[in-house]
């Protein structure tokens, strides 16, 4: 009965449903990150947290869910009452200044729970700039950068309180601290802004995970084509098969065996969730370069299935991006060379073939011959089966450092 019950509010419920199973284990990062996944797959959008949006656990709003405040790591439950108490006193928090002058600081809130909220994009919809929307790495650095004026600020405003001052130029109207008081605004410019990779790390730091985006996101089909597992899959999978996972390495522990050798277990995440590896010694000195904190890696061996735990034995670890451009090259059907010749030294022919046989192969070439000038022509050129190449990253970068940047195309 329960299970017809959970089938049915899932099929005609599934924003609310979801938004309670989030919130019943907000606090288990790896089942978050698994429903956050299912979410994705149901065509439900998991909004940011947000600060003058979300309450304290994962809430249904319209078609999407909006993230809870307590989910954020170092924001408790006090802190996150003390945001609601002062939301629901003036209305909205207009920038990341009267949040601090408004929200009771003394209530479990400090510069870290500030911070937290600022790296996990709580703070975005405070900031509305002119012709459009504004880009995340811009605000959350100008935020992170006037956190400490902006906690002063909110300091002093409480000790006003205390102390029974007011603003003048606030009160004149009877508005004591409502929500249109003007606050200090933040600098237009002065910090470099947050890259892509510096917003995922910090929304990783804050969340627990990733929420706006994954370092495996822009490899999704590819990890489709070429892995047949997930850390999702991987407990339910047979001991004996052959397995090939694509992940992010988010730790490692060094160990080593009773004959002295060094050998691992790697905390690795994908699109779906995290699972263990382990990397014994032959391995682990083979792949040794490879085990970093960030890496985003292609492993290949056999899962474990001793119980539930998503575990696996490393048989091989690639870099993940290198296999792909491998792959991509492999499944090249002809290597295009432009070949200008204004300017073109002498000795450079020769090379070309030279560069050419060392890389002889089974696929073919043609050289597009260009002379850039008013009375300029253009010839191809297909060089005989004797020149045709074996595609590589290698090849590429030989040809590119000959011919010059944007000089070789792979036709698929």
């Amino acid at each position: 009965m329960l299970a017809y019950q959970t089938a049915f509010l899932k099929a005609n419920h599934p924003v609310h449903f979801m938004a309670a199973l989030l919130s019943s284990d907000r606090d288990n990062t790896d089942k978050v990150v698994r429903y956050i996944s299912e979410c994705r797959d149901m065509g439900i959008p998991v909004l940011p947290p947000d600060v003058n949006e979300s309450n304290v656990s994962f809430t249904p709003t319209g078609e999407s869910i909006r993230f809870g405040l307590a989910a954020i790591k170092g924001v408790g439950e006090g802190a996150v009452i003390a945001i609601l108490d002062a939301r629901d006193r003036i209305g909205a928090f207009g920038s990341l200044f009267q949040f601090c002058e408004e929200v009771d600081l003394g209530k479990g809130i400090n510069r870290r729970t500030v911070e937290s909220l600022i790296k996990s994009g709580a703070f975005d919809s405070t900031i509305v700039e002119e012709g459009g929307e504004a880009d995340p790495g811009d605000i959350r650095a100008r935020l992170m950068g006037s956190l400490g004026i902006a906690l002063e600020s909110g300091q002093r405003r409480r000790r006003d309180r205390q102390m029974g001052q007011t603003n003048l130029f606030v009160d004149l109207d009877g508005d004591g601290g409502g929500a249109h008081r003007p606050s200090p605004s933040l600098p237009a410019s002065g910090y470099a802004p947050w890259t892509d990779r510096e917003i995922l790390t910090a929304e990783k730091e804050s969340l627990g995970f990733y929420i706006t985006g994954h370092p495996l996101e822009r490899h999704r089909h590819q990890l489709q084509q070429f892995a047949n597992a997930t850390t999702a899959t991987l407990s339910h999978m047979n001991g004996a098969q052959e397995v090939t996972l694509g992940a992010i390495i988010t730790g490692i522990r060094d160990l080593k065996t009773r004959k002295g050798e060094r050998m691992a277990v790697l905390q690795v995440e994908d699109l779906e969730g995290y699972a263990e590896v382990v990397v014994f010694p032959d391995v682990y000195r083979a792949c040794f370069g490879l085990l970093n904190e960030d890496e985003a890696v292609l492993i290949s061996g056999r899962p474990e299935t001793d119980d539930d735990t998503a575990r696996m034995i490393a048989g091989d670890i690639q870099p993940l991006t290198s296999f792909f451009e491998q792959k991509a090259n492999e499944q090249a059907r002809e290597v295009q060379i432009s070949l200008t010749l204004t300017g073109l030294a002498d000795e450079i022919p020769d090379q070309l073939r030279d560069l050419l046989e060392r890389h002889r192969g089974e696929v073919p070439v043609s050289i597009r011959l260009q002379r850039p000038n008013p009375h300029g022509f253009r010839a191809l050129v297909a060089p005989n089966r004797f020149l045709w190449v074996t595609p590589s990253a290698e090849l590429v970068a030989e040809l590119e450092e000959l011919l010059g940047h944007g000089s070789v195309r792979l036709r698929r």
